[in-house]
């Protein structure tokens, strides 16, 4: 998400459909139920305007007489429209002729004069809702800190950086790493009132938090900590970057002590106690080297294997990228050179094994993640009903999972306090008890998504038809999920 101009959302009518662009004829309706790939459109805006581009990777259009088109390649003066954010969280997008997007089903035009209840719309962010938030102006990152939400990290290290964006009701709230909700006023509450709902504006490729009184978050004081300001209107101090959240782990090796760049640069595994974000480790991907992996350190050096491995690079270079494997909750590392790593007498980490035996396996631990939001294919990982305990992969609204790590494996924790549990047809329910339910193995495979494998060996996989089963033989499209 960082770096990119824009945003993708979907766009809800009154009747609850998604604005939805046609793969064929270009044309546009409001019939998508659920937010999938034809819902989502790339938010651009361009002082004042905004454009709104499909996945097709056209804009859409508004002539005089209020006809839709999604057809336009580049940004024409028809594709501008203009926002009105609406007291209630709704909004209204006005196009250039001065006329009202709105309609139902497959009569959608921008032909109104005014804002009517087909005119208004509830803008949801179509991104993976758990992120790192990064302020504007002060270039850091927010994480929880002596119970408030304090903007003052470098890099967001741990899982005190979390931040999960709740959707209810056409408003935002901003959850916290220990799923407590932000207020206004700065304060974090367990339960969701008024005061930690929020409207999301959009300002060029960043984004303002609107509350309840009409005023904007910001930071205030040295510790930046997250609260109101006194604003009525979003300046640079109320602007906030939504940005990827990296992986981050800690690593054991077969000496049983963590690996931990505590003594300077090199990689070594010597810590048993406690644990330090020199501990932590950031683990990176590049769609450019499928299956190969960066490791970075909270100095913000990257392991590299040149002779012993050392977290020594500023940049992702050639030797900083590493084979990764899985071998259920261990990992083993393969350097540039072709050989793996291993631990040596001394506890230093060194690119000299020529095959994998136990001293090349390390167990690995997510840390930065005690939440666990689950997005396929097909969409969220949610209910199936309020009636049923079946977990379906088509959802619009997801479940929010608690994890639990024990012996090297995951316990899956629904919001009803029931764990995740593979019934006799394969199916995943939230029907178990922490002594009996399935236990998961968790692979990263590509940046912001994972594959998840079962006790029965078999990976999560999701269909269509919202199917939700442990029946995966392999690592494809349909056992990846965003994380």
């Amino acid at each position: 998400m960082s770096g990119v101009q824009g945003y993708y959302v979907g766009l809800v009518n009154f009747q609850n459909k998604y604005l939805t662009a046609e793969s064929f004829g270009f044309q546009v309706n409001a019939s998508g139920a659920h937010l999938k790939k034809k819902q989502m459109w790339l938010v651009e805006q361009d002082a004042s305007d905004i454009y709104l581009k499909s996945h097709l990777g056209r804009y859409l259009t508004a002539d005089k007489n209020g006809k839709l088109s999604c057809e336009a390649e580049e940004r024409e003066d028809d594709a501008k429209f203009s926002v009105t954010y609406q007291a209630d969280g709704k909004l209204a997008l006005k196009s250039k002729h001065d006329r009202y997007l709105g309609g139902e089903s497959d009569q959608i035009d921008a032909f109104a004069l005014s804002i009517g209840r087909s005119e208004s719309w509830t803008l949801q962010l179509a991104i993976h809702p758990q992120v790192n938030l990064m302020h504007v102006v002060r270039k850091r990152y927010a994480h929880l800190e002596s119970n408030e939400i304090q903007v003052s990290e470098d890099i967001p290290w741990g899982g005190d950086a979390l931040i999960t964006l709740e959707f209810k009701n056409g408003r935002y709230s901003v959850l916290t790493s220990d799923s407590r909700y932000l207020n206004a006023d700065g304060s974090l509450e367990e339960k969701l009132t008024e005061k930690g709902q929020y409207v999301i504006e959009f300002h060029e490729g960043r984004v303002a938090f609107r509350t309840h009184e009409g005023k904007f978050l910001t930071c205030v004081g040295n510790k930046g900590k997250i609260q109101s300001s006194k604003k009525n209107v979003a300046g640079r101090d109320e602007h906030f970057v939504l940005v990827d959240n990296h992986p981050q782990c800690m690593l054991t090796a077969q000496n049983e002590r963590m690996v931990s760049i505590r003594q300077g640069n090199e990689v070594t595994a010597n810590q048993r106690f406690d644990t330090t974000d020199k501990e932590i480790f950031q683990m990176e991907f590049d769609p450019k080297r499928p299956g190969k992996v960066c490791m970075l350190a909270n100095t913000r050096e990257y392991w590299v294997a040149n002779g012993d491995v050392k977290a020594s690079s500023s940049k992702r270079v050639d030797a900083a990228f590493f084979g990764i494997d899985w071998h259920g909750s261990h990992v083993s590392f393969q350097a540039a050179s072709g050989s793996y790593v291993t631990i040596k007498p001394n506890g230093k980490l060194a690119p000299s094994a020529d095959s994998i035996g136990e001293k090349e396996k390390f167990l690995l631990q997510l840390v930065n993640r005690s939440l666990l939001i689950l997005r396929g294919e097909h969409g969220f990982v949610g209910m199936r009903g309020p009636t049923t305990a079946r977990l379906e992969c088509n959802r619009s609204s997801y479940e929010v999972f608690k994890l639990h790590f024990e012996d090297g494996k995951y316990k899956l924790e629904g919001r009803n306090g029931k764990f995740a549990k593979i019934d006799g047809e394969l199916n995943v329910n939230l029907s178990g008890s922490s002594d009996d339910c399935t236990t998961f193995y968790l692979e990263f495979r590509e940046h912001t998504k994972m594959c998840i494998k079962a006790d029965n060996g078999m990976y999560l996989k999701g269909e269509s038809n919202g199917a939700f089963t442990a029946n995966g033989e392999s690592p494809d499209k349909s056992t990846l999920w965003e994380y």
